[in-house]
């Protein structure tokens, strides 16, 4: 709901609440922060359960020297299996690593998101308060070349001025009233921006408060620079994603290396009740030997992406 009388404020907070590009990013930021814990969860055991039943029916040969004899009976098992990982030799830390910095890009895309749309809004605000001024000076405009055609007709037809003069005004009045529908056209379309920016589209008509707040600024240039490149949010998001994608690189490398696993498994079985139970423990050394060129090419896609963040950071700065 847009009130009557539509202040900058109001307009801002609006916007904030309603915009898209807010709510995207505010996604994102649940979005890196469900991986992240995706990704943790790797330091903590799986514990899992299964049970089934099966019927086996048929004939079945126990010697040769006999013939077949014809069984039928049910099997059931049941158990848990606990599995933890001990040592991965940096696979799950380093996907932990790059992902906490995935966090910190996200969060600063959302301060990003922030600015934009309060900045936006603003834009197109003043933008309507100036043409509505504009629209004031052409029906001024107006005003003033209908007042010079009646003078100029009332001086004809007394034979003190030409039919030039008379045709002179009524191009000018033309003009002008040219110059004002323009005007009004131009109103239209900075409405809808307005509306665009804050992300809304509203059914009833509201009126922008003609106020202009206007401090001065004094900051020198090279202050001005330090102070954006140590607190722009989306500078700060882009050096973040730089080392989120320096981390994936021995993420990836880290497929390499062994991983060492230990498990528990205990069972129940047997073709009637109660079942007899037994258990195993161990510890297992997965060593992987060839993978098909496949860590490599993800590790030279890691270091691609490095220097593409790299050069995005770049751009940002100039």
């Amino acid at each position: 709901m847009i009130p009557d009388l539509l202040t900058r404020k109001e307009a801002v907070a609006i916007a904030l609440k309603s915009h898209p590009s807010v709510q995207s990013a505010d996604a994102n930021i649940r979005f890196s922060l469900a991986q992240l814990k995706q990704y943790e969860s790797g330091y903590l055991p799986v514990l899992s359960y299964n049970a089934g039943v099966s019927h086996i029916e048929g004939a079945f040969v126990f010697n040769p020297s006999f013939p077949a004899r014809h069984q039928l009976y049910n099997s059931y098992t049941t158990g848990f299996q606990l599995q933890h990982t001990i040592y991965d030799f940096g696979k799950t830390s380093g996907r932990v690593s790059a992902n906490r910095y995935l966090v910190d890009a996200s969060q600063s895309d959302y301060k990003t998101a922030l600015d934009n749309v309060v900045m936006n809004v603003q834009l197109a605000y003043f933008n309507i308060l100036q043409i509505q001024r504009v629209i004031q000076v052409n029906e001024e405009a107006v005003a003033q070349s209908e007042k010079h055609l009646l003078k100029a007709q009332a001086f004809y037809s007394v034979g003190k001025r030409l039919q030039f003069d008379v045709t002179k005004a009524s191009v000018e009045l033309a003009n002008a009233n040219v110059n004002l529908i323009r005007s009004r056209n131009q109103l239209r379309v900075a409405k809808s921006q307005l509306e665009n920016a804050m992300g809304i589209r509203p059914t009833s008509t509201y009126v922008l408060t003609d106020t202009f707040e206007v401090h001065p600024f004094t900051m020198a240039l090279d202050s001005a620079k330090s102070l954006a490149l140590n607190n722009r949010p989306d500078l700060i998001s882009s050096l973040a994603r730089i080392e989120f994608n320096r981390s994936l690189v021995w993420a990836e490398w880290s497929q390499h290396l062994p991983t060492i696993l230990a498990t528990g498994i205990y069972t129940l079985g047997g073709f009637n009740f109660p079942l007899a139970g037994r258990y195993s423990a161990g510890v297992t050394l997965s060593l992987p030997i060839f993978q098909g060129f496949s860590v490599n090419a993800k590790v030279q896609q890691a270091k691609a992406n490095v220097d593409v963040a790299k050069a995005n950071t770049d751009v940002l700065m100039q």
